[in-house]
């Protein structure tokens, strides 16, 4: 549910946002916490432990479909904005192992273990893999180790807070994502520190149900006011 971001050598500079995926997460949890509560308090193999089982089961299997539908948005996103800049090659970060030995040293707060811990590193790597072959792209997994701490002018290691990078020694000041982009891409392709000035494009990639009776379509913020979406060769107004 971590923010993704990309960098070709064209400037093109995209944030994937992650937002969804960590309410997901987080309604997941919450429902987990709720259901596990009560399960302590069943005798195993009760008829009220078994319904409560099926009920996580359930939990389960539709948070896990929910998650995977949104990776393959963003990944599908992703592909297509490769192609719309012909790019033949894709450089993805290796974040493996990010979410392990957490409490050793006090490396990350209590907040963030479980965040991190549940991070799909594997899942999003294979999609693009796949995606990008079909689509002609070569795909290569890069190191990404102190590519967001590396200053992208002057080399040098920040420790940064937040999502903006500062750097002490030069002054630089970008975005944290972009500079850890940048830096991976940098390693296989000489390109010039020029390429992080402009504008970056974020977007959130939502699929929003076409049927009038789903509760998904009637709850979307983007679905209640006039919109109008395509199904069946015709165009359904929904106010």
């Amino acid at each position: 549910g971590v923010n993704r971001s990309s960098i070709d050598t064209k400037g093109n500079k995209t944030i994937y946002s992650g937002k969804l995926v960590r309410s997901y997460k987080r309604f997941r949890n919450k429902s987990y916490k709720r259901i596990q509560k009560h399960l302590k308090r069943c005798k195993e193999g009760s008829r009220k432990h078994k319904k409560l089982s099926k009920i996580k089961e359930k939990c389960r299997r539709k948070s896990k479909h929910k998650m995977e539908n949104f990776y393959h948005h963003v990944t599908s996103a992703f592909i297509r904005d490769s192609e719309k800049n012909n790019v033949k090659e894709i450089f993805v970060g290796n974040c493996s192992g990010v979410g392990q030995n957490t409490k050793k040293k006090r490396r990350l707060k209590r907040a963030c273990r479980q965040k991190m811990s549940q991070f799909a590193v594997g899942t999003i790597k294979q999609m693009i893999k796949y995606k990008g072959a079909l689509s002609g792209m070569l795909v290569d997994v890069i190191s990404e180790q102190w590519t967001t701490q590396t200053c992208p002018a002057c080399g040098s290691r920040n420790k940064v807070k937040g999502r903006n990078y500062k750097c002490s020694d030069c002054g630089y000041k970008g975005h944290r994502d972009m500079v850890g982009c940048f830096n991976i891409l940098r390693k296989e392709v000489d390109v010039s520190v020029e390429l992080l000035e402009g504008k970056i494009r974020g977007i959130q990639a939502n699929k929003v149900s076409v049927r009038e009776n789903s509760r998904r379509f009637r709850l979307n913020p983007r679905a209640n006011s006039v919109s109008y979406l395509k199904t069946n060769n015709k165009m359904i107004t929904q106010e």
